[in-house]
């Protein structure tokens, strides 16, 4: 999750990502404790280098718009191409 401390700045943000064609990026959404969450996230096959890059890219997109990364996360792909 990449986190703001308002709604405008989390849409800024996720409309900003939106830009990247294979990024997946979620409607902001706020918690319970008043804190905007915005996930985002990519199919990509598991190598450390692009993983990385990608983490920095948003980390830097997410700053500009007075936010930050929340921890990251990468899940086992699913279904017929979970092998590629």
């Amino acid at each position: 999750h990449l986190v703001f401390g308002d709604e405008a700045a989390a849409t800024a943000f996720a409309d900003a990502a939106k830009q990247s064609d294979d990024l997946l990026v979620s409607v902001p959404a706020v918690d319970e404790e008043g804190i905007w969450l915005v996930t985002a996230s990519r199919h990509m096959a598991p190598k450390h280098a692009d993983i990385t890059r990608l983490e920095r890219e948003l980390t830097v997109l997410a700053e500009s718009f007075g936010g930050y990364p929340d921890g990251w996360e990468c899940t086992r792909a699913t279904g017929d191409d979970a092998d590629a």
